[in-house]
């Protein structure tokens, strides 16, 4: 959750949006509600932050739809072209959004300053305007 509040007060701090992305399979072993819960506290005070909270739930279709169902706006998976397909037909019906993993993202973990860190990489990302996105992500 630190690292989230870093990327946070990081992006106030440009005026530009953030993308959080969980760590990868986190479905499986933190789950959907955890998620929701951390993210919404890691945004406590930050009304004004534009972002975006990804959680990845690898190759298991059952962990995108209980994201769902907690309010998850946008997962990532690695599914084959036609069950992604069916995914996102259901991720419609709860405006949700199904992307394929993000790579290329800001990995904190070991960052001795995670919001200086994060300023100084969205800044670069900034002024090349490569921010990520996608949808509602």
């Amino acid at each position: 959750m630190a690292h989230a509040r870093a990327a946070l007060a990081a992006a106030a701090a440009l005026d530009v949006s953030v993308t959080l992305i969980s760590p990868r399979n986190f479905a499986a072993y933190g789950g959907a509600a955890y998620f929701v819960a951390m993210i919404r506290a890691a945004a406590e005070g930050s009304a004004d932050v534009r972002y975006c909270a990804v959680l990845d739930c690898g190759r298991a279709a059952g962990h995108a739809l209980a994201a769902f169902r907690e309010g998850v706006a946008c997962v990532s998976v690695r599914l084959p072209k036609d069950r992604r397909t069916r995914l996102q037909a259901i991720a419609k019906a709860y405006r949700a959004e199904v992307i394929s993993p993000i790579r290329g993202g800001l990995d904190l973990a070991g960052a001795e300053d995670p919001e200086r860190t994060c300023r100084a990489w969205l800044a670069r990302k900034r002024s090349a305007k490569k921010i990520a996105g996608s949808g509602r992500c």
